[in-house]
């Protein structure tokens, strides 16, 4: 999931909704992506406690360190493109990794990260697809990321119409596919 959002931050093209509010945070206070997404992941955490009233779920903030890490370590490691052609093959690539990884880790139910949980809870709340409910979820992010000069383009035009659909195609398979 985030060597996915990874390579689509490297191409340049518009990352995801979250992932450019972190970028943009970035930018903006100082510190990594990858802290901003600990960061963002603890404020999410608690607002899906709130909505779930219940306790937040500390693997969600397992899942948020793990992610922030990997998220700095892939950024270090992916080169940037300079051709149209590799930046808009490494986008399909990175939004087609980060939505099946998306719907592997919330189909499993390990420990849904807090953005994804969110996702889930639009769903259950809004009695919506998954699809509809990225698109809620990413529309607002996309706010907050333009207040912080996100990274910020088609690519996250994109994202938001696409990536929801994705999801859920792959949650559907993994439905009749894989298990549990």
């Amino acid at each position: 999931m985030t060597l996915g959002g990874s390579i689509v931050i490297q191409s340049d093209l518009g990352s995801s909704a979250f992932d450019a509010l972190n970028m943009g945070l970035s930018y903006t206070f100082g510190y990594s992506p990858g802290t901003w997404c600990i960061i963002c992941g603890i404020v999410i955490i608690t607002i899906n406690g709130l909505l779930q009233k219940n306790t937040p779920n500390i693997y969600s903030l397992l899942t948020s360190i793990i992610s922030g890490a990997f998220i700095d370590f892939w950024l270090n490691i992916i080169p940037i493109p300079y051709s149209n052609i590799n930046k808009t093959f490494m986008f399909l690539i990175g939004i087609l990794l980060n939505s099946f990884g998306i719907a592997y880790y919330t189909h499993t139910n390990i420990a849904n990260g807090p953005i994804d949980q969110l996702m889930i809870l639009i769903h259950e709340i809004f009695h919506q697809n998954y699809f509809i409910s990225k698109i809620l979820l990413e529309s607002f992010l996309i706010v907050l990321s333009y207040i912080f000069h996100g990274t910020l383009g088609i690519g996250t035009i994109i994202i938001m119409l696409l990536s929801g659909y994705f999801i859920n195609s792959f949650y559907s398979l993994l439905d009749k596919y894989g298990g549990n």
